[in-house]
């Protein structure tokens, strides 16, 4: 997927931009200047005739809005950038052992650099991932507050209902304190919270049928499934 960040610099682009423009007003403020001073019989130093003077004003124009497009450009590289921005935090490799029954290899990443191993049996069709997400209003998003998150379940699910109902389930516990009293309040008052739009249970799930590994990442909008080839 095309990142515009492996390309350029959008903070470079904004300097620049914002160079010219203020190269461009300052010209322009003393263009005018010496052409009012002109008018008045106090320029006593020589300036360019109509044609030199058009040529200027326009160069000086120019500058201006192709240093407000610079601007504009980098900010909106950087607002691509937080709003499409993906943290990953765990790979998942599965292993079948029977039609509706697979090994599960889960490796997550925590946030202080760390990384938990897990092996769990599921089953079911698929395997989901569950967790809690704190999202952010927009405007933290746009100024590069990204999503809070935590992992706390791995599940079987079945495509049909029935089977659903009728088979045992199979869920592991991803975390020790399921009680955790800071989420427990968030889910309570987050939403009354200054800068935070919601927080609520997020999931998402894949099939279980083929030796498969996938990525699992956190958006704006919650946690996603990337299929990866095995060898990586």
């Amino acid at each position: 997927m095309f990142n515009p960040f492996d390309v350029l610099n959008p903070n470079l682009v904004i300097v620049i931009g914002l160079a010219g423009i203020l190269i461009g007003i300052f010209s322009l403020m003393v263009f005018l200047k010496r052409r009012i001073l002109k008018l008045v019989g106090k320029e006593e130093k020589k300036i360019p005739g109509l044609l030199g003077s058009s040529r200027n004003l326009i160069s000086m124009l120019l500058l201006i809005a192709v240093g407000g497009m610079l601007l504009f450009l980098g900010f909106f590289f950087i607002a691509y950038h937080n709003f499409t921005y993906e943290e990953k935090v765990a790979f998942v490799e599965i292993q079948p052992i029977s039609e509706q029954r697979c090994n599960l290899f889960l490796e997550e990443f925590l946030k202080d650099g760390k990384t938990n191993y897990y092996k769990f049996e599921i089953a079911g069709d698929q395997w989901m991932i569950e967790g809690d997400i704190l999202k952010w209003s927009d405007y933290m998003n746009f100024l590069g507050l990204h999503s809070r998150y935590r992992l706390n379940r791995v599940r079987g699910r079945f495509i049909k209902t029935e089977e659903e109902i009728s088979i045992s389930p199979t869920v592991h516990s991803l975390i020790q304190d399921e009680e955790d009293f800071l989420w427990n309040i968030l889910y309570d008052v987050g939403h009354k919270m200054p800068f935070v739009n919601t927080v609520y249970g997020n999931a998402a799930y894949q099939l279980t049928g083929k030796p498969k590994k996938f990525e699992v990442f956190v958006t704006s909008s919650g946690f996603g499934i990337r299929e990866i080839e095995l060898n990586k």
